[in-house]
């Protein structure tokens, strides 16, 4: 129990096989009720298999994502011979003469309707929309449809057929979900499985290390590449650091948590070197402030950034940090929107102006927004009175003017 990596909350393995191994949880849960009700004893060592290795896995102090294998593999045994005996209790000559042989496919309707009402009326903070009355109806009709396929199969048929339809479901959900986990997140996902993977820029700096390190000389002065990134760069980097063409490092400052006499201050040497900091300077309160005294800036949010991203205290930072006062301005929308001024170029006119009005009360001496669509609206509206930049822009603006020794 001393290693204990991941520091993962003890509840961690069934959130994992919830969100990624449903169908082998559900049936496997299912099969071993059933199992331990008929005295199958081949399906109660499959049943007890699963529910210790959950327990034994629980329990251990180390909780990471690959051992989740280790958990799911007995409940996806219980869950496959659960499913085999629902399939031959279909008896599916019978459902073919019956006529219930759409019953699964009625019954995997009724799941996914249930699951995005369900999604629906969580998500949804006011008044239901009129389409989410509509699929309550659907799906009641449904269940009468699935009502009366029962009634037609045999015996122990309706409820067999109703099972392999949600499995059907479950089973093109978990593909689904593990191929987006797997192909398509990258780490600015929050996903359990998936926060071993990394930024999606290692596909852009890979080539560029590739290429360094194939010129004649590389293994004389090769690339440098901090080893304190997140791990899949080094996977990628495997031969060529083998071989000397690229060789990694410690890049940190004197203070800095972990800094030892053998890391490189940034900047310290002349090596080619990939520097990628896991701190974001401006969240982490980083960011080199500059002299205070250039005057006031009016920060127009995008919406994109504000409603979408959650982006809002940023631009204020860099803004801030490149000397001005900042003062926000109301955030709605100013008119560009996209192709929004286009389609309906009254309404946004009249949008630019109300905020060029705003901008004209607040005493600021420039505009800040950190979208293009935003900055053209504006500077049309304003007419020359004022500059609008992008706040990186006035950052690098304050920079290059900053005396030396402050920048």
């Amino acid at each position: 129990q001393e290693v204990a990596r991941g520091n993962q909350p003890w509840y961690y393995y069934f959130v994992g096989l919830s969100v990624y191994e449903t169908l082998p949880l559900v049936f496997g849960v299912l099969g071993g009720l059933y199992y331990l009700r008929r005295g199958d004893y081949f399906g109660i060592v499959l049943a007890l298999w699963a529910a210790l290795s959950l327990a034994a896995y629980t329990i251990a102090s180390e909780k990471m994502p690959w051992l989740l294998v280790n958990i799911t593999l007995p409940f996806i045994f219980l869950a496959g011979k659960y499913l085999g005996d629902l399939s031959q209790a279909a008896r599916w000559r019978r459902v073919l003469q019956s006529g219930a042989v759409l019953l699964p496919a009625f019954g995997a309707a009724v799941f996914i309707g249930v699951v995005y009402l369900a999604r629906g009326y969580v998500s949804t903070a006011g008044p239901l929309e009129p389409a989410y009355w509509f699929t309550v109806l659907s799906i009641l009709f449904l269940c009468l449809v699935c009502a009366l396929q029962v009634r037609r199969a045999a015996r122990g048929q309706g409820g067999a057929l109703l099972g392999l339809g949600a499995a059907a479901v479950l089973l093109a959900f978990g593909i689904w979900t593990a191929g987006k986990a797997a192909y398509t997140f990258d780490d600015s996902r929050v996903e359990i499985l998936a926060y071993a993977q990394g930024s999606a820029d290692h596909l852009e700096a890979y080539p560029v290390l590739a290429n360094l390190a194939s010129l004649p000389g590389a293994t004389d002065n090769p690339p440098l590449v901090d080893y304190g990134i997140w791990y899949p760069i080094q996977w990628y980097l495997r031969h060529e650091t083998d071989n000397g063409s690229v060789r990694l490092a410690c890049f940190k400052e004197e203070g800095d948590e972990g800094y030892s006499a053998d890391c490189i201050v940034p900047g310290d040497t002349e090596a080619p070197s990939l520097l990628v900091s896991r701190v974001n300077p401006i969240e982490d309160g980083r960011l080199p402030r500059l002299e205070e005294g250039r005057g006031v800036g009016a920060l127009q949010h995008p919406c994109h950034l504000r409603n979408a991203q959650r982006i809002i205290t940023q631009p204020r930072v860099i803004l801030e940090a490149a000397g001005y006062q900042t003062t926000d301005i109301d955030p709605v929308c100013c008119g560009a929107a996209g192709f929004y001024s286009i389609l309906r170029p009254d309404t946004s006119a009249r949008l630019g102006r109300d905020k060029a009005d705003e901008i004209g009360r607040t005493g600021a001496t420039l505009v800040a927004s950190a979208n293009p669509g935003c900055e053209m609206q504006l500077r049309s509206h304003l007419a020359g009175e004022y500059r609008v930049l992008h706040p990186v822009e006035l950052y690098m603006q304050a920079l290059s003017d900053a005396p030396e020794g402050q920048a």
